[in-house]
């Protein structure tokens, strides 16, 4: 689970952000139109479709169960729904500069890698609220969440606007680390306190899962000469993360709903 969180945001999103060349070994296939524009790895397509089928289902099969922390569990995948939409034109219209104006461009790719700030941020509330150090609703309650996923973006745009050189490791690697590290600690704390395995399959298919699109950009390489630059490890993270959702919204109804 923790490889899957540290993980949500692709290996190349942070030259999205910055306007860079890929740095990854497998130049980004592209297919052109007739009229020159081109659309960058576009079999990603399909999964973040998926990943939005997934974030909806999901959002709202949480909004209708009944266990503490639900509506909670709703909103994270509500956020990576709108993440992986996001990340669909970051991915593949950004690219090129001839799709959208600049600043759309540099404004969709704040959003993508904020929302996947936020959807760390929001399995830290989840784990408080699993644990009862945290009511799931209440005006405060509710205050304080809304305000951390703002000052996520409002420390994005700030490190864009004053080039802040640890923008990344502080907004993204931090925030994620930090806060879904603490997730699994309060996961593994509050099943301990159920004598509980009910759902650790599920939530083993999420760490395997995660743990594999985390390694994947080390096998870039390979990959970019087995498929001629078609299929990469940006593709392999992409559709990985959908099976990691379905897993770990799978662990938290087994788990949850038996408590």
């Amino acid at each position: 689970l923790f490889f899957f969180l540290v993980s949500m945001t692709p290996p190349t999103i942070v030259s999205a952000l910055l306007r860079l060349t890929d740095p990854t070994p497998c130049p980004a296939y592209h297919v052109c139109l007739h009229d020159g524009r081109c659309l960058y790895d576009p079999l990603i397509i399909p999964s973040c479709l998926i990943a939005l089928t997934i974030g909806l289902t999901q959002f709202f099969r949480f909004r209708r169960a009944s266990f503490v922390g639900a509506s909670c569990y709703a909103l994270t995948f509500l956020f990576f729904g709108i993440m992986m939409t996001i990340a669909l034109f970051v991915h593949v219209f950004v690219p090129d500069p001839k799709w959208l104006p600049a600043w759309l461009n540099l404004t969709l790719s704040i959003l993508d890698i904020g929302f996947t700030s936020c959807i760390a941020m929001s399995f830290f509330w989840n784990g408080l609220v699993d644990l009862g150090l945290m009511k799931e609703h209440g005006t405060a309650q509710t205050f304080i969440r809304t305000i951390s996923y703002i000052a996520i973006f409002a420390g994005y745009i700030f490190g864009m606007l004053y080039k802040w050189k640890n923008m990344f490791m502080v907004m993204y690697m931090g925030v994620v680390f930090v806060t879904c590290g603490s997730y699994c600690v309060m996961q593994l704390v509050w099943l301990l306190r159920r004598h509980s395995t009910a759902g650790l399959g599920w939530l083993t298919g999420a760490g395997v899962t995660g743990l594999v699109g985390l390694l994947a950009p080390m096998f870039d390489a390979q990959l970019c000469k087995w498929h001629h630059n078609i299929f990469g490890a940006n593709d392999v993270w992409f559709y990985l993360s959908d099976v990691s959702m379905v897993c770990l919204a799978g662990y938290v109804f087994a788990s949850h709903s038996s408590a």
